[in-house]
C-alpha cells in the first residue's frame, strides 16, 4: 500500500574550529579540528498523490535548532493524525463495479480468485470519500493483512552517519527513552530510529549515491516537486542541480551576515581535498545574483531548501517506480535489499521453505563464503608492441589483462536455486550416490559435506588460483622469513584474523554445492570422504525477476530509471545472506530503575551515556530467529565461484597452458599475465566468452554481440594496454596504462586521499624498497556519544605486508598456503615462532569500571 504521508528533511551545520595543531605526518594519529553545530533545517511533507501538504518549512538559528525541528515535526504528526481521522465506506462507480465483476486475479498478489476457501472482495481506500475502490483482492491473506501503517516516515540522506547523531544528541531533552526505538548497527549508529509516530529513515539505504549524482540522473519531467516550489522556469533552471556550498567557510554564525559570496578558494572541500571548479563557482555567483540575495544566510537558505526538495524528488521517483512495477512502497522497508527481495518473491510468486532442521541450517551457514580477493604476483611489467616504452624483442611477449565478469551475482541468481524439500540422504543413499545425479538442469540439487585432497602434483599448476577457498586464520609459524621480518620491522601483531583464503591444503568437512564440487573434481581435486549430503528441490525461480529488470533497463528513458533497474538486481542478493546472528539489541532510557535492570541482566553487553542523561544499553538478543533463506545465498556464492574458476581453467588455462598466471583479483574480476604474441588476436578467437562492446568502434575486436550479457567477461580497461601492475594485498593494488594513466585501489583509504596522495611509484617503492607511506585526510567522525566533528587523520596508507599468501624472499613471488614447497622452506623453525599472547578486549569489559561507578551513584 502506498503510504499516505512522507516527510523529507535536511540539516546544515557550521564547523566551529577548535584551533587544533595538525599532527606529525609521519605518525598515525587522529585530531579533532572542528565541531559541527546545526544552523538550519528544512522539511517538506509529500502526500500520497505526490503533491505537497503545505509549503516547505525552513528555519535558521543559533540555539536549540534540533529541539525546534523535533517540535515542528510533533505538530505535523498532530495535523496528519487529524487528516487521517475521517474514514469512508466503500463507494464505487458503475465502471468500478464492472471492473470488480470481471476481475479474475487479485490486484495485489496476482493469484486466481475466487478459489477454494478464498473469496473475492472489494478493497477500497478509506481516506477517499467517493469512488474509492482500489481493486479486487483475495479476502485472505491480501485484503485482511492490508492495513494502513500509523507511522510517518522521515527521510534524510546519510541519516545514520550524520543527521541521526545531531538528533539523538538532543532528543534527551524531549524524551525519557520510553517512546524511542532503534534499529542498530552499533550502540551509536542506527539504520533507523523511531520517536513516537515519526520513523526516521536513511534515503542513502535505498539510493546508495550522493545527492549530486542522483539529481544528475533525473530528467526535467522527474522533478515535479521542484517545479511546485520553483514555478518560474528561470529560477528552476538554476536550482535543478545540486548546489555549490562552502561548508568549511562557515565556521561561525557571523559569516551568514556577509553580503557577498566568499572567494573561490573558500569553496574548497576539506573532506575530499578538492577545489571548486571555475564553472561551479560561476554557477554559485549566478544563483546569488539571480535570486537577489543580500546575505550569505539567504544563500544558505536556498541551498538547504533545494537540497530538501531534490531529495524528495529522487525518493518520490523511486517510490513511484517501485509501486508501478512491484506494488511495493519503499517506506515500509529500511533498505533496498529488503524491498528488492520482497519484490522478487512477489514478482515470481515463489514460496521459499524456511528451514526447521537446525543441522541443515548450520550446514548451509558453514558453507557461506563471500567473494575471493587476493594478490598472487606482486610486481609485473608487460612486454609487447602495444607498450613501446618498455618493449624488448629479446624477452617473451607478455600482456597484463584485467577481466571483469558482467553481473556475476545476477548470473548466479539466474541459475537453479534451492526452494524447499530439504532432507538428509541416508547412509545407504550416500553409498549409492553417483555423480550423474549432479546436473545443473536437474530439479534436485545437493549440498555436500566432504573431505577433499589437493594432490601434490596440482600445487604448481594451481598455485596462482587455488580451488575451494576456505576461511582460515594464518598462523605466525606458517609465515615466510620475509613476512616475519616485516612483522618485527613494522611492529605488527603476530596474531592474525580469520579471512577467506584460497589455499592448497586438504579440506576437512568442506561444505560445497554439488555443481561447484563437480568442477573441483574435474579440475583434479580428489574426493576422499562424503560426510553428508543434503538434497533439495531447486528451480530458476529468480531468473524471470532478473531478466525482467534487465529488459526494463533497456527501455529506460532516463539515467535515474536505468540506475533503478540495476539497483534492484544488485540488491536482491544481499537479503539472502543477512547475518541475523550479528543483530544487536539497543535500548535507550533515562529511567534509573530501568537502566539498573538492563545492566544487571545476563544479556547485558555494554552501555554508553549520551547527552542530557540518555543512557544507551546494548544487550545480546535473547532469541535469534533464523528465518532468512541463506541457502539461496550459499548456493549463489558457490555458483559465482564456479563461473570464475570455469573461465580461468576451462577457457584461459586451456588456451595458454603454463603461459598464464593470475596476478590478483576480486570477487568478479581477475588480473592475469599472459605470455602470447597478441592477446587481442586470441580474444577474437575466444570472442564467444567476451563482451567487447566498450572497445573503440575502430578496434578490430569491437562488437555488440555480447553487450552487457550476463556471465560474459569484459576488458576493464576497454582495450587500453596495461604497462605495469603492483599488488600489495587484497584490494590494495595499482597499475599504469600505456597512456601514462594510473589507477590505484586502496581499501580503507578515502578516494580523495588515494587519488591525490598515492601514485603508482609509491606502490612500487613499497615492494622494491619496503618503503611504506602515510596518508592524511579529513573526515566526519563522532565521539561515540553522538557529537559530530571533523577530524584530521594520519594513517599508514601503504604497507607491503600480506598474510593471505606465503611471500618469497624477492617480495614479489608468492605461494598459496599448503604448497609442498613451503614445508621445505620452513624446515628450519624460527626461534621467534611463539604466537602473540595479546587478546582482543571485549567492548563490554572495557567500560565495566565505569558501570560499577555509575551504579554506585544511582
Amino acid at each position: 500500500m502506498h503510504h499516505d504521508f512522507c516527510i523529507y528533511a535536511d540539516f546544515e551545520a557550521i564547523c566551529v574550529p577548535n584551533n587544533a595543531v595538525h599532527p606529525d605526518p609521519a605518525a598515525s594519529s587522529t585530531t579533532t579540528t572542528s565541531q559541527h553545530v546545526p544552523c538550519g533545517f528544512c522539511y517538506i511533507i509529500v502526500k500520497a498523490d505526490g503533491t505537497l501538504l503545505k509549503p516547505p518549512v525552513l528555519q535558521f538559528g543559533e540555539s536549540d535548532l534540533i529541539i525546534k525541528f523535533l517540535m515542528c515535526l510533533k505538530e505535523e504528526v498532530e495535523t496528519i493524525t487529524e487528516l487521517r481521522g475521517d474514514l469512508y465506506e466503500l463507494d464505487m462507480s458503475d465502471e468500478q463495479e464492472k471492473e470488480f465483476q470481471a476481475a479474475k486475479e487479485c490486484y495485489m498478489c496476482g493469484d486466481q480468485m475466487p478459489r477454494f476457501n478464498v473469496k473475492k472482495v472489494r478493497d477500497h481506500d478509506w481516506s477517499k470519500p467517493t469512488h474509492n475502490f482500489r481493486g479486487a483482492a483475495c479476502q485472505y491473506p491480501c485484503n485482511l493483512n492490508l492495513k494502513r501503517k500509523s507511522y510517518i516516515p522521515v527521510f534524510m540522506h546519510n541519516l545514520k552517519n550524520y543527521d541521526a547523531h545531531m538528533i539523538l544528541n538532543e532528543i534527551g531533552k524531549l524524551s525519557d527513552g520510553s517512546d524511542l526505538a532503534v534499529v542498530p548497527r552499533t550502540k551509536e549508529k542506527y539504520v533507523s530510529f523511531q520517536w513516537g509516530l515519526l520513523r526516521f529513515l536513511d534515503s542513502l539505504g535505498f539510493l546508495n549515491s550522493s545527492l549530486d549524482k542522483l539529481v544528475a540522473d533525473l530528467s526535467e519531467d522527474e522533478m515535479p516537486l521542484l517545479k511546485t516550489v520553483f514555478p518560474d522556469n528561470d529560477d528552476r533552471a538554476l536550482v535543478s542541480r545540486k548546489g555549490v556550498y562552502p561548508y568549511s567557510y562557515f565556521d561561525s554564525f557571523a559569516k551568514f551576515s556577509e553580503t557577498c559570496l566568499p572567494p573561490q578558494n573558500a569553496f574548497r572541500n576539506d573532506l575530499t581535498g578538492m577545489d571548486v571548479t571555475p564553472e561551479d563557482y560561476q554557477h554559485a555567483q549566478n544563483v546569488y545574483r539571480h535570486f537577489k540575495m543580500s546575505t550569505l544566510q539567504d544563500y544558505h537558505n536556498l541551498y538547504l531548501l533545494t537540497d530538501t526538495v531534490l531529495l524528495a524528488d529522487c525518493m518520490e521517483n523511486f517510490r513511484k517506480m517501485s509501486m508501478a512495477h512491484y506494488k511495493l512502497d519503499p517506506v515500509h522497508y529500511y533498505t533496498t535489499p529488503g524491498m528488492a527481495f520482497s519484490a522478487s518473491l512477489l514478482f515470481t510468486k515463489q514460496r521459499l521453505e524456511l528451514l526447521d532442521d537446525i543441522d541443515i541450517h548450520l550446514t548451509f551457514e558453514r558453507g557461506l563464503r563471500g567473494g575471493v580477493a587476493s594478490i598472487q604476483e606482486r610486481y609485473v611489467q608487460a612486454n609487447n608492441r602495444y607498450v613501446p616504452e618498455t618493449y624488448s624483442e629479446s624477452k617473451p611477449t607478455s600482456f597484463i589483462m584485467y577481466y571483469d565478469a558482467n553481473a556475476l551475482y545476477s548470473t548466479a541468481l539466474c541459475a537453479k536455486l534451492p526452494t524447499g524439500s530439504f532432507r538428509h540422504l541416508t547412509a545407504s543413499e550416500i553409498e549409492e550416490f553417483g555423480p550423474e545425479k549432479i546436473n545443473p538442469d536437474s530439479d534436485l540439487g545437493y549440498l555436500f559435506v566432504v573431505d577433499l585432497v589437493y594432490p601434490k602434483e596440482l600445487h604448481d599448476k594451481h598455485n596462482f588460483y587455488p580451488l575451494a577457498p576456505e576461511h582460515m586464520e594464518p598462523q605466525y609459524k606458517d609465515l615466510s622469513r620475509l613476512q616475519k621480518k616485516m612483522i618485527r620491522d613494522y611492529n605488527l601483531p603476530k596474531k592474525s584474523t580469520k579471512k577467506l583464503i584460497p589455499n592448497l591444503c586438504d579440506k576437512k568437512c568442506y561444505v560445497v554445492y554439488g555443481d561447484t564440487l563437480m568442477l573441483y573434481l574435474e579440475l583434479g581435486l580428489r574426493l576422499e570422504k562424503i560426510h553428508k549430503i543434503i538434497e533439495f528441490e531447486q528451480s530458476a525461480w529468480l531468473k524471470p525477476f532478473i531478466t525482467h529488470n534487465i529488459d526494463m533497463r533497456k527501455l529506460a528513458t532516463s539515467d535515474f530509471q536505468k540506475a533503478f533497474w540495476k539497483l534492484m538486481n544488485n540488491s536482491v542478493f544481499g537479503k539472502t545472506c543477512e547475518a541475523v546472528r550479528k543483530r544487536r539489541n539497543v535500548v535507550l532510557t533515562k529511567e534509573r530503575q530501568k537502566f539498573r535492570k538492563l545492566v544487571r541482566s545476563p544479556l547485558y553487553h555494554s552501555f554508553e551515556i549520551f547527552n542530557h542523561g540518555l543512557a544507551c544499553v546494548e544487550r545480546r538478543k535473547n532469541k535469534i530467529v533464523l528465518n532468512r533463506p541463506l541457502y539461496v545465498g550459499q548456493v549463489c556464492l558457490d555458483i559465482s565461484k564456479k563461473i570464475m574458476y570455469d573461465f580461468y581453467y576451462n577457457v584461459l588455462k586451456v588456451k595458454y597452458g603454463e603461459n598464464i598466471k593470475v596476478l590478483g583479483g576480486d570477487t568478479d574480476s581477475i588480473i592475469v599475465e599472459i605470455v602470447t604474441e597478441d592477446v587481442y588476436a586470441d580474444m577474437y578467437e575466444m570472442r564467444e566468452y567476451f563482451d567487447t562492446s566498450d572497445y573503440p568502434v575502430s578496434h578490430p575486436l569491437h562488437s555488440l554481440d555480447n553487450k552487457k550479457v550476463m556471465g560474459k567477461f569484459s576488458d576493464e580497461l576497454g582495450s587500453v594496454p596495461i604497462h605495469s601492475f603492483i599488488g600489495l594485498r587484497a584490494k590494495m593494488y595499482s597499475f599504469k596504462t600505456v597512456d601514462n594513466k594510473e589507477k590505484s585501489v586502496g581499501k580503507g583509504i578515502p578516494r580523495a586521499a588515494l587519488k591525490s596522495q598515492l601514485t603508482f611509484n609509491d606502490y612500487k617503492k613499497c615492494i622494491t624498497q619496503f618503503e611504506g607511506k602515510n596518508v592524511s585526510y579529513s573526515k566526519i567522525a563522532t565521539d561515540r556519544k553522538h557529537g559530530v566533528f571533523t577530524t584530521y587523520c594520519v594513517k599508514k596508507g601503504l604497507s607491503c605486508y600480506d598474510d593471505k599468501r606465503f611471500i618469497l624472499d624477492d617480495n614479489i613471488s608468492t605461494l598459496a598456503y599448503g604448497h609442498y614447497k613451503i614445508k621445505q622452506m620452513n624446515a628450519v623453525v624460527d626461534s621467534d615462532d611463539d604466537g602473540d599472547d595479546c587478546e582482543m578486549i571485549d567492548e563490554g569489559e572495557e567500560n565495566l569500571q565505569d558501570l560499577i561507578a555509575l551504579l554506585d551513584d544511582v
